[in-house]
């Protein structure tokens, strides 16, 4: 084995360890783009087949559970597969559209609070305990009631995912404006620095590690879930309810829709 003696410490180092550390920075960002992915596609495979056992032993019936094989007969063997998959592509594009601008606009009224709350604390007094009982009222029980004053369109749905977004944003963005080195905040001082000024140069931009922590976590989750409880049932599957159903599955189909 090869010893190399690092200059910086003058200890020996075996020539694997030299080698690696003089790897381009663009080849250990794929190795570990390659290794996240290798590893999700390994939980994927994974859940995939703990899906389809579960649905094979557990002795639910296949009109509520579907499993994998269900979901690609579906979408690529039936033979309505092609109008299958045009429905569920423009209703993934509506609710990504509206689940975007509500996560947007939640995240925008809770990012320029957080930053009020660290200039003025009286109105952080004010207000996080009235937002605090609001976070804690279910959000089921708001929904009818914003269904009810916004209609059941875009407007509804902006504010049902605006809500879900708003509070945990809320809460880590203001922690990280709070979590700032106090040698950086008294070396802004120092200097004569307004607060305006310190939280502009330096507490903003070290609170933004926390808030593209966010992008992949529940907040996003949590908008696309707001979307089933003001969203309307499609047009056509009501037309066709209107029309008269048939059979007695398109009865409890239609009932279905009319109470979604």
């Amino acid at each position: 084995m090869t010893v190399v003696v690092d200059p910086t410490t003058a200890l020996p180092t075996s020539g694997l360890e030299a080698g690696s550390r003089t790897r381009p920075i663009w080849v250990e960002a794929l190795i570990r783009a390659g290794k996240s992915l290798f590893s999700g596609l390994i939980f994927a495979i994974l859940g995939l087949v703990i899906w389809q056992l579960l649905v094979n032993f557990s002795g639910v019936s296949s009109f509520i559970a579907k499993s994998p094989g269900d979901v690609y007969k579906y979408l690529f063997t039936a033979p309505a597969a092609a109008a299958n998959r045009e429905a569920l592509t423009t209703a993934f594009w509506e609710t990504a559209r509206d689940a975007a601008l509500g996560f947007t606009v939640g995240t925008v009224a809770a990012v320029l609070l957080a930053n009020l709350f660290v200039l003025r604390r009286g109105v952080e007094q004010a207000v996080m305990p009235l937002a605090m009982t609001l976070r804690t009222t279910p959000l089921v029980a708001m929904a009818p009631l914003i269904a009810l004053v916004f209609g059941r369109g875009l407007m509804a749905v902006t504010v049902i995912a605006g809500i879900v977004t708003f509070f945990p944003t809320l809460v880590n963005v203001t922690l990280a404006l709070r979590a700032v080195p106090p040698e950086s905040l008294d070396l802004m001082r120092a200097y004569g620095a307004t607060s305006t000024t310190t939280l502009r140069k330096v507490q903003f931009p070290s609170a933004l590690p926390a808030l593209l922590r966010l992008w992949h976590s529940s907040p996003i989750c949590n908008a696309f879930a707001a979307m089933g409880l003001t969203s309307s049932p499609p047009r056509a599957r009501m037309a066709a309810c209107n029309a008269g159903p048939s059979t007695r599955s398109s009865q409890r189909h239609c009932l279905i829709a009319s109470a979604a």
